[in-house]
Formats: C-alpha cells, sequence, structure tokens
C-alpha cells in the first residue's frame, strides 16, 4: 500500500492541560480523520477468536458488531502498544532509534487503513507525557505537533486527583525517571510536598516538550488553554492557517457555539494556601519561563 499519510496532527502535552479539549474540538474539522474502532478491530477480531463459539452467539455477537461499528476513542495507545508496548509508559522520551521496523510498518498501515475507511485526508491523534517528537517523526516524517500549555498550578492540582497519579509512592516510583539534582533540593526544599512534586512533573515535561518542538521549526506550535477559552475563534482560525486546513463554515460554527468551561483556578480553592505558597516559590522559575508568573 502506497504511503498516503501527509502531514498527520499530533495534540501534545503533560496531561490534565487540555489535550482532550483541543482533540474534541479539532477533530471535526471535515479534512481530519480521527483514530476510531476501525483501527482496533484486529483487537475485537483477537477477542472473538478467544471466546470460540461464545462470540457466535446472537445477543453477544451483535453486541460484539455494536462496539466494532460505534466505538471511537481521541487516545488510541492500545493501538500503539500492539506495534510497541513500550509507547505508553516510558521512563524516558522516547528517541527515533527506539522505532522499530515493525511498529513504523504497523502504524502507517493502521492510520492509511483508517483514512481510507473514513475518506478523509489528514490524521489527527493525541497523547500526552513525554514529547516523542523524534519517535513519531521517525514514522510520520512531516508531522504536526500541537503543544497545549495550561498553568502549572492548575496540572499539579489536576493530577492529584487522578488515581493514576504516581507520585504519592514518590519520585522514587514515578513514571518520569530520576530526579535531578535541581529537582531533588526542590522536592526536599518543599518538605516533600505532593503539590509541588505534581508541579516537577509538569516542569519536566513542559521543558522536554519544548526543547524537542523547538527542533523541528514551524511543525511545532505552542497553545494555551487559557487563550482556547478566552477567544477561541481567534486560536483556531490561527490552528487552520498553520495545519494547512481549509476554513470551513461548519467547523467554525462548531468553534463558535461550543461551551467552554474554565477550570483554570479551582486550585485556587482546592489547594492550601501553604502549598500554593511553596509551589510559586519554588517553581517560579518555570512558571515565568512559560507566561505564567504573577
Amino acid at each position: 500500500m502506497a504511503n498516503i499519510v501527509e502531514r498527520p496532527i499530533f495534540i501534545i502535552g503533560t496531561g490534565r492541560c487540555g489535550t482532550t479539549l483541543m482533540f474534541n474540538l479539532l477533530h471535526v474539522h471535515p479534512e481530519l480523520g480521527w483514530p476510531s474502532q476501525h483501527m482496533v478491530q484486529r483487537f475485537y477480531d483477537r477477542y472473538d477468536r478467544w471466546q470460540g463459539r461464545l462470540s457466535r452467539l446472537p445477543i453477544i455477537g451483535r453486541f460484539a458488531q455494536h462496539r466494532k461499528r460505534h466505538r471511537s476513542f481521541h487516545e488510541p495507545y492500545d493501538l500503539w502498544r500492539q506495534f510497541d508496548p513500550g509507547f505508553n509508559r516510558p521512563c524516558r522520551d522516547l528517541r527515533a532509534e527506539d522505532v522499530t521496523s515493525t511498529t513504523r510498518n504497523g502504524m502507517l498501515s493502521a492510520v492509511e487503513e483508517q483514512l481510507i475507511d473514513m475518506d478523509k485526508k489528514r490524521f489527527i491523534t493525541k497523547y500526552t507525557g513525554w514529547s516523542r517528537i523524534q519517535y513519531v517523526d521517525n514514522i510520520f516524517p512531516d508531522a504536526l505537533y500541537l503543544h497545549v500549555i495550561r498553568d502549572g498550578r492548575a496540572v499539579a492540582a489536576s493530577l492529584l486527583t487522578q488515581s493514576w497519579w504516581h507520585g504519592w509512592q514518590g519520585p522514587n516510583q514515578w513514571r518520569w525517571g530520576a530526579l535531578s539534582p535541581e529537582h531533588k533540593t526542590i522536592w526536599q526544599s518543599s518538605e516533600q510536598s505532593f503539590f509541588v512534586l505534581a508541579g516537577l512533573q509538569w516542569k519536566i515535561l513542559m521543558e522536554n516538550i519544548r526543547e524537542a518542538g523547538m527542533t523541528i521549526g514551524n511543525r511545532y506550535r505552542e497553545v494555551r488553554y487559557e487563550d482556547i477559552i478566552a477567544n477561541p475563534e481567534s486560536v483556531f482560525s490561527s490552528l487552520l492557517e498553520w495545519g494547512d486546513l481549509v476554513s470551513d463554515p461548519f467547523f467554525l460554527s462548531h468553534i463558535r457555539n461550543a461551551v467552554y468551561h474554565n477550570a483554570n483556578e479551582k486550585w485556587r480553592t482546592q489547594i492550601h494556601q501553604s502549598e500554593i505558597e511553596r509551589f510559586e516559590t519554588l517553581l517560579a522559575p518555570a512558571l515565568a519561563m512559560f507566561g505564567y508568573a504573577e
């Protein structure tokens, strides 16, 4: 099959930063195809084989077909894991040399099939955590990366509410590798504040993504969560130009009429004042670097 995947768009960020909001708004564009159940059809085919005759029973069979037709998702880690089990939760950023021929061929084929199935020109998806830009570029060398940025205090506060956040076990047990001497000092100076530790995660990932993005020129773009909420029409008009997507009236109407819930100030009432003060003191340079100085 000839490679028909041109300039796919990857929405990336730290997690809890607004990538899902961005995907839900942008993927409606008529030129864009996205991960759907078609891409993981083989998982359900495999499931049916495991279940044997059980899956052929009329009720179960109809349920399985319903799931195959209608299930869709925006962060297809199951698909990546099929071709690379390490994509989801690596302890460091993934590099170009981490890509195997199996991964490359499998992902290209899966995305090509999806675009054909949906009759779309371009592909969009999202993932969070490490940038993985060098890795993804090895598979899709003309990819575009849209980095959604959000206030580190809001991100950290949101991380503390997530059952999958492993910072409660300390930095020796989390996903982001050993703390640098600088980060160890911050962690200890905070009296081992979990809010500050979540802020360190934000800092580590923000620096990683920006550093990787700066190496690929205009294919990397940053968008602030706060700007999406405050002025969505302006943000998305600019993104259409950057992504070389048509200015579609239906899409612009979708952006104009969407409901935008600003969750960016919840941390002010969720987090104890002493924790906020530690965060803002110890992570002041990072907040300033990314435009969130008071």
